[in-house]
């Protein structure tokens, strides 16, 4: 996805100080620039985001808003619905890793691609950790203008992903009984 994004090294990424380890190795792989923001434990210093974001350097910005690696924080929906706004209206994408999203304890919780109505966010979830730890399967709802490119590199860069899993995942889902699995 990052490699899409920045093929062109158009823009930075902002990323939540501190944030997942894969990710900023990732983008020192791929020579993306970085800008951090101190993740606290109720949000943000908003005012310092919205000056990050009018500077009109930061092209996306990655974030956890649900059980954040590695602090396990959690934003408020309040705080989410800041953040959406922000990114909309300074043009940024909003890349929301959300891979923990049926464990948590905070099940009426919304993502950040909720309150997303300009259709800016990348929404990326895991079923590795509530399905089959080892089948590193996952999902991600994207904004129309980037399925095409988004989904041609992934099929060049990733011929292995199971097909019988993601097939028995599809079962479970469509079944019924993936939510009867995260419910207990």
């Amino acid at each position: 996805m990052l490699q899409y994004l920045f093929n062109n090294n158009k823009g930075k990424l902002l990323v939540e100080v501190s944030t997942y380890k894969l990710v900023l190795d990732l983008a020192d792989h791929l020579d993306i620039e970085l800008e951090g923001i101190e993740r606290r434990i109720d949000g943000f210093d908003y005012s310092k985001l919205e000056l990050l974001l009018k500077l009109g350097e930061i092209s996306a910005f990655y974030i956890m808003p649900r059980h954040h690696n590695p602090t396990g924080y959690c934003l408020s929906e309040k705080a989410k619905q800041k953040v959406a706004e922000l990114c909309c209206k300074y043009n940024v994408l909003i890349i929301e890793d959300d891979y923990l999203a049926d464990l948590g304890s905070r099940k009426g919780a919304m993502p950040i691609h909720y309150y997303n109505m300009s259709k800016n966010t990348v929404y990326i979830r895991s079923f590795s950790k509530s399905f089959m730890p080892g089948a590193r399967i996952g999902a991600a709802v994207l904004p129309k203008s980037i399925v095409d490119g988004v989904l041609s590199l992934k099929y060049i860069s990733d011929l292995n992903t199971s097909k019988i899993l993601q097939a028995a995942l599809d079962s479970f889902i469509k079944s019924g009984t993936y939510e009867k699995h995260i419910k207990n």
